[in-house]
This record gives structure tokens, sequence and C-alpha cells, in this order.
């Protein structure tokens, strides 16, 4: 299957099971609370499992950043395919870079098709997205020009 197929499916089960592709009601129909915490330049976000409840931390910076629904959107990922791989993995850096990878990946198209819900049409270009959703410059030509979605 190829990796963006994957990725169509995962959001297309998401949405009928949500009713929605925006991160922040995914992450609350799902049991995921949502906190902002005072973290140092790094991370951004975390995902972890704390006493068996799920929970994305994100930077406090980011409270009322629109960078912060692309946290959310990438720690979905982990949420959900990493589950057992919770907060700092340790692994060996390949590993981990993978993960990282594909968690970039899921949040550039789900928030690409989560622009369309609020649109009704596809962004035209990768500038909509990094002003909408905060994803970041460095990452849009890698994982949006792909059309990974």
């Amino acid at each position: 299957m190829a990796v963006n197929d994957k990725y169509r499916l995962l959001i297309n089960k998401l949405y009928k099971t949500t009713g929605t592709l925006n991160p922040f009601a995914i992450a609350e129909m799902m049991g995921i609370d949502i906190k902002y915490v005072p973290f140092l330049a790094n991370p951004e976000g975390q995902y972890l499992k704390m006493f068996d409840e799920p929970i994305i931390l994100l930077n406090e910076k980011y409270e009322e950043h629109n960078h912060r629904y692309f946290l959310v959107a990438h720690e979905l990922h982990h949420a959900i395919e990493h589950k057992e791989l919770s907060g700092y993995y340790v692994q060996n850096n390949v590993t981990r870079g993978k993960l990282e990878n594909e968690a970039n990946a899921f949040a550039a198209a789900l928030l690409v098709w989560y622009y369309a819900e609020l649109n009704d049409q596809l962004p035209r270009s990768t500038k909509e997205l990094e002003l909408e959703f905060g994803f970041p410059e460095d990452l849009s030509e890698e994982y949006l020009t792909e059309r990974i979605y």
C-alpha cells in the first residue's frame, strides 16, 4: 500500500468516526487530553500516556498560535499509530526519524483535508496551509508538493 493511500484511508476513517478533520476535535473524541506546558525550546509537542490516560502536551508558547494545529495533527499520528511508543521513544535515530517523518506526512495530509472541510476547496498553495494552520515552512515543500494527500 502506498504511503498516500495509508493516510487517505486513516483520514477517511477518522472523518467517518468523528464527522470532522479538526485535529483538536478528533483528539477530544478519542479521549486524548491536550495540555499546554512550559517546555523549553524543545519539544514543541509530545504524546504520552500518564497513568494510562492519553495526553498531548504542547509548548505553551503555541496556545494562541495557529502552529498548534500542525502540532496536534502530528501528535495525533503518534497517538494512533505509535501508541505503544509514547513519550520519548528510545530507539535508534533511524527508527525515530522514520516515525517523525510519518507523523509529519500524516499531519500534512490531515490539514490539507481539514482546510478543504473549512473552505470547500483544497488549498491552492502551501502558503495557505502555513498561514491557516502554522504548517512549518521548511516542511511545506517536502510534504505538500508531493501530493501525499
